[in-house]
Order: C-alpha cells, then sequence, then structure tokens
C-alpha cells in the first residue's frame, strides 16, 4: 500500500524542462534516495510534494493516515536554538515523546535523583510504547 503516490508529474521553468511525466510510489518501509546532479530538479520535486509548489501536471497524493515531514534545504534557524531544539522541533507525538526521552536522558548525566530516574523510565516506556525507536 503506498504512503506517496506520485502520478504522472512534471515541472518546467521556462525553457527547462526538470522532470516530465514521473510515477512512483513509497511504501511502507521503503528507503528512499533522490540522487540526481545538482540543477536537475530534487529540490523543486520535493517542494512539489509538500505542497510548496505546484506541478505543471500531475498529482501527489498522500495516504490519509499517515504523518509527514519536511526539512527544507536552507531552513530558517533561531539564533538562539540550540541543534537541538532543531532537530526536535516537529509538534507530533513522536517527536515530543524523542524530546522528552533525549532530556530525561541528559538529564540523568547531571542529576542522580530518583525523580530523574522515573523521568528516564518513563519516557524509554513511552518510546516503546509508541513505536519511537523505529521513528
Amino acid at each position: 500500500m503506498n504512503y506517496l503516490l506520485v502520478e504522472q508529474l512534471s515541472k518546467s521553468y521556462g525553457e527547462k524542462e526538470l522532470f516530465s511525466e514521473i510515477t512512483f510510489g513509497i511504501d511502507q518501509g521503503s528507503k528512499v534516495a533522490l540522487i540526481a546532479r545538482n540543477g536537475a530538479g530534487k529540490s523543486s520535486l520535493l517542494n512539489i510534494i509538500c505542497g510548496k509548489e505546484l506541478p505543471d501536471s500531475g498529482a501527489v497524493t498522500f495516504r490519509r493516515d499517515i504523518r509527514w515531514a519536511y526539512l527544507p534545504q536552507n531552513p530558517e534557524m533561531n539564533e538562539d536554538q540550540t541543534i537541538f531544539d532543531i532537530l526536535f522541533h516537529a509538534e507530533n507525538e513522536f517527536m515530543r515523546t524523542i524530546r522528552d526521552y533525549e532530556y530525561s536522558l541528559n538529564l540523568i548525566k547531571h542529576d542522580d535523583s530518583p525523580e530523574a530516574h522515573r523521568m528516564l523510565e518513563n519516557s524509554t516506556s513511552k518510546m516503546e510504547l509508541i513505536g519511537g525507536w523505529d521513528y
């Protein structure tokens, strides 16, 4: 079953055709790499898939019950944010759980209190419950 289906997608900028009538699907468990020379349209394809650009023709369909996120090639970053903040910025259950786990793991390095151990135990249990190790 496709999580993402791209059908007959085409995109040109003026005379330059980036891609024409490409079709592919991504299934659960698939590992995908997008490899091409500079200027071939990789970023444009990803921008179309995530809805930031419109294709000249074709369609992009996501399965209804999935969650996805997109990290732009040149993300805007606040100088006050840490790398940790940027990596775990997404506000979904998986990222909140992973963020809590990483926070409690870091806390226990500096605080050996029963509360810190309880936080780590709770966040580890939640990681198991939601499948966070696979995320």
